[in-house]
This record gives structure tokens, sequence and C-alpha cells, in this order.
């Protein structure tokens, strides 16, 4: 047993540029006591022992930390160390599985900067189309995969509750709404959940979904989430590997580097992606959650405004590629008018602005500006945020 003021004992399974990473982040009072990995044959690697698994049951260690980024691979490796060396499953860390670090929290504890200007909070749309490197402002960009309006609301007051000493001169919330059926989506309630948790959405999510399911007297959830995304949500080993790591970063994707450097782009006669067009949010009504996300986005504003009345926020809309805008725009109609009107009632509350560019064909009709038939890549995000710029420079010449 280690006594109080002992270094940790750490032994890492894996080598490769995930050890690397997390070795560079271990605590100044923890220690690599050597390495171990099934697919080499080595006796010394970084000046440490390598050791042959089968000979893991003599090595003194406190934790032995499983580098691999796949979910499943770290859990059967897992179950293979506590089942085939002996080792108690208290010590053994598949460190992808349990970290649980959010992506918003990720991004300022990596981010010296300070007197952010500008938020940005959508999904993928705004995250590949609205670069914060090229914003006039000083920006930073909170959109995530699959998150909808609640994980947007629900990630602000998180940063502003534990970062808010870095947004003292903020300006604008920028907040991309997807798509004029916005409000009829809910992550939650659709397997795009689980690629908002694989992306480190706010862990808020899951918790309720877990308790949700487990009220009704199911574990399904949690079981799904181990078996297609291999993440157990467990505080305990959470907090063992916030104690080890100076970061406890999840997987985070290479998406916001990705988008800088994006260049790949799609045929003019690109197919049609025929679910974002016939899918249930466009073909069916959600009352419960259309009443909720109205009530959510008017909180979310009131929050903004008591936080800064100043601020200036933003709603965006980012076009597609002109096939898939052309198309949609006949199953669209009746959710734009219902869009547009409750903005038009938000404006009577509070002075939101509404920058619309789903018609604008100097972006949507160039094939070379889109990644995918719904995704911008580097150069028409570059296009669509100087296009926001011009928007922000007009509303501030205004003032």
């Amino acid at each position: 047993m280690r006594s109080e003021g002992q270094s940790k004992k750490i032994l890492f399974w894996g080598i490769g540029i995930t050890a690397e990473c997390l070795e560079k982040r271990l605590k100044s009072d923890c220690d690599v006591v050597g390495y171990v990995d099934s697919r080499a044959d080595l006796a010394v690697y970084k000046d440490k022992k390598f050791y042959k698994p089968e000979d893991i049951r003599n090595v003194v260690f406190d934790y032995i930390v499983i580098t691999s980024d796949n979910g499943q691979t770290a859990l059967n490796i897992a179950k293979e160390i506590e089942r085939k060396y002996q080792i108690p499953k208290e010590q053994i860390l598949p460190y992808y599985v349990y970290a649980r670090h959010e992506l918003y929290s990720i991004m300022l504890d990596v981010e010296d900067r300070n007197e952010y200007e500008c938020m940005v909070f959508g999904n993928s749309h705004a995250r590949d189309g609205i670069l914060a490197n090229y914003c006039n402002l000083k920006t930073i960009n909170f959109s995530i995969s699959s998150q909808d309006i609640y994980g947007n609301y629900k990630t602000f007051q998180k940063v502003i509750s534990q970062y808010g000493y870095k947004f003292s001169k903020l300006r604008y919330v920028i907040i991309d709404l997807y798509d004029y059926n916005c409000l009829n989506y809910d992550t939650s309630l659709s397997t795009e959940i689980f690629n908002y948790i694989f992306a480190n959405g706010i862990i808020d999510i899951i918790l309720n979904i877990i308790v949700i399911s487990k009220k009704r007297g199911g574990g399904s959830f949690e079981q799904q989430l181990e078996e297609r995304i291999g993440i157990i949500c467990d505080p305990v080993k959470s907090q063992i590997l916030e104690s080890i790591f100076s970061i406890n970063e999840g997987k985070v994707h290479e998406a916001y580097e990705d988008a800088y450097k994006n260049r790949k782009y799609i045929e003019k006669n690109e197919p049609l992606i025929e679910n974002k067009i016939f899918g249930s949010l466009v073909a069916k009504r959600f009352e419960n959650t259309i009443k909720e996300n109205k009530e959510l986005l008017i909180n979310f504003i009131r929050a903004i405004r008591r936080y800064n009345y100043q601020i200036k926020i933003i709603f965006t809309l980012i076009p597609r590629y002109i096939t898939m805008e052309r198309v949609n725009e006949i199953f669209m109609s009746a959710w734009k008018r219902e869009l547009y009107q409750f903005i038009f009632t938000l404006q009577k509350e509070c002075p939101v602005f509404f920058l619309d560019m789903k018609s604008n064909e100097s972006i949507s009709k160039n094939n070379f500006f889109y990644q995918d038939i719904c995704h911008l890549n580097t150069t028409g995000a570059i296009c669509l945020t100087s296009i926001l710029n011009e928007y922000i420079q007009k509303i501030d010449s205004k003032k």
C-alpha cells in the first residue's frame, strides 16, 4: 500500500501516440515504472523496463493505465488483465473508457487566452463553418457534433460559472440554429446522443438519461453507451484519473484541427442525403420538444442578458450545398415560417439579431466550399466567417 507522500506508480499498457500524450500530462507525484504492449517484444522502452504481459504480476504499481483510445478494445484488455493475470479491477484504468472531461473545459484549460469577445455555440455545422481564428473578434467556438439547444444553453452556463474570468470583455454570443426545424430537435431522444457523448459533450445529458433509464427499470442506455462507444460513467475511476493526469481529457476529436486544414470538396452532382429531407425531424412534429426548446432559448437569452445586458446575441443559419437547400426548401417551408415567427417574438423582449445565410448562393452554390453536402470545408468556412465578420461590423457601426 502506498503511504501518504509517496509517488503513484504507473504502468502503461500500450505504446504509441496516445501513450505519449498521456505521459506528458502525468502529474508530478506520479512515476512511470514501465510499459507493456502485447504487440511489441522489447526489454527497454524510453529508459524504462518493458514487460511481457505475463510478467506484470511481479511488478509493483498502483495503477495500470490502458492507453488504447478505442473504448471496446480497452475494455477487452482490462477484462483480460483481470482474468488472466489476476490484477484487481480497482487498479486497472482503461483511460478513454472513464475519462470524463467535457470539451468546453478541455478547450479553456489548455488555452491561455483570456478576455474573449465572442462565443459560438452550435453543432457540427457551426463547428466546421465558423472558424474562430478567422473572426475579427477574439472568439472561441464551443460547437460540438450533435449539440442541440439544451447542450448550447447548459454549456454557456458551465463556461460562465467556471471560467467567467476569461470573458470579462464578452461582446457577442453567436448561436447557430442548424436548420429551420431546430425547435423540433432533442439529441437525447435520438441515436445522435452517442455522437455527442463521443465528441465530449456535457455530461449532464448522459447522467440525466441514465437516471431516467434506471427509473424506468432498465439499464439499457448504460449498456448501449458501453457497447457502442466503450464509455462507462464511473465517478470513482474518473476521479482517480483526475488525480493522475493534469487534464483528464476524454476522446477529443481532431475535428477542430481538421476544420482549419480540410480542403477536400464534393462534386457538383453529389447525391442528396435523404434522411435529412424525409427524416422524422422534418416530417413529424414533437410538440413537447418544441415547447421545451422555446423555453430553453428564452432562458438562454435571459441568462446571457443577466451576465451582461450589453452582450449582443446573433442567431445564425449556415447553408448546406445548393442541391440540398433547393430540395429541402419544399419540406422546410412550414418550419421556416414557425421559426421566423418565434424569433420575431423573441425580438420584442430582447434585440436579438438573425443572420439567415441559407439563401446565400455565393456560398451554397460553390461545391469547392463543401467537404460533404452538409458541411463546409476550410475554404468555405473562411468565406462564411468573412460574411459573419461583415455582419458584426455593421451591427457595431449602428451604435
